[in-house]
This record gives C-alpha cells, structure tokens and sequence, in this order.
C-alpha cells in the first residue's frame, strides 16, 4: 500500500489545496473526479464543523492509500465539542448546505468515521472499477474497537503521525 498525507491549515482555501494533493497523488486513476470531490466535501465539512477550522491554530491531515484495487482517503480533524458523529442527513430544498455527506454516500463505495479523545477521522474507500464496468464489493475495516496502526487510514491518527 502506497500511503501519502499532506497537513493543512483550517482554512476556506483547504479543500482547493486538497483537492490539488489528490490529483497530484492518484493522477492516472480512472475515478479521479470522484476523488477530488469526495476529499473536498471531507476537508470542508473539517473547516466547517470541527475545531481544525478555528483561528491560529487550526489544521487537519489529509491520507491517500493506495492499494492494489482500491483507494481510501482519510481527512484526520481536530474533532467537535459534541457527542454525536458526522451523518447524512436530508437537507431542505432551499438550504444552502446540509447535502456533503449524501454525495459522499452516493459516490464512495464506503465511508465511516472513528473518533479519539482528541481528533476525528473521516474516510472514503473508492474502489477501482473491475472489468466490463461492474463495482468489485467494497474491503470494509474489521469491526470492533480495537486500535490498529495509525497506517491504516479509516481508524483515527494523531495528527501530524503519518504511519
């Protein structure tokens, strides 16, 4: 597994810059697009909703592993105050926001999120299409809440350890 990370500042310019990180990282993969729009809704949703986006001092890492026939790409944030965990959600129709995580569910082929005391991470797996246009199943993480190594990109990391 070839695993990258970048570190970014919480700021409305990060999702561009990730965005730049993916393609950079994955430039020939066949669902470039999907990537690119997938890690922005993730690093948006981090300066929006998580401590990583508070002034001086706010970041969050951004991890692409790449795998034989698939991609995962965790964004690891300073985490929020409250209890509960990012979710989709349905979105009025005239609301400017609230829809991220339903695009997110729709393009990945799977997606979670962990928590730590002090940071959150929230991943996407895309796989690589198989033969003849069909999606293979998705490699989902082991259940439970046993730690793994911090290489791993769908369980959480202390930022700044990149594994």
């Amino acid at each position: 597994m070839d695993i990258r990370s970048c570190e970014l500042e919480g700021v409305m310019q990060a999702p561009g810059l990730a965005r730049e990180f993916v393609a950079k990282v994955l430039p020939d993969h066949p669902r470039l697009d999907d990537l690119r729009l997938l890690v922005c809704e993730l690093v948006t949703n981090s300066v929006l909703h998580s401590r990583s986006g508070l002034p001086p001092e706010g970041g969050l890492t951004v991890i692409v592993a790449r795998a034989a026939s698939y991609v995962r790409i965790a964004v690891v944030d300073e985490g929020t105050a409250g209890e509960g965990g990012p979710r989709v959600r349905e979105a009025a129709e005239d609301a400017e926001s609230g829809r991220g995580l339903t695009l997110v569910a729709a393009l990945a082929d799977t997606w979670g999120h962990r928590r730590m005391s002090r940071c959150r991470t929230v991943w996407v797996q895309v796989n690589d299409d198989a033969p003849g246009g069909e999606r293979s199943e998705p490699v989902r993480p082991p259940a439970g809440d046993h730690l793994v190594p911090a290489r791993i990109p769908w369980y959480p990391v202390e930022r700044g350890v990149h594994g």
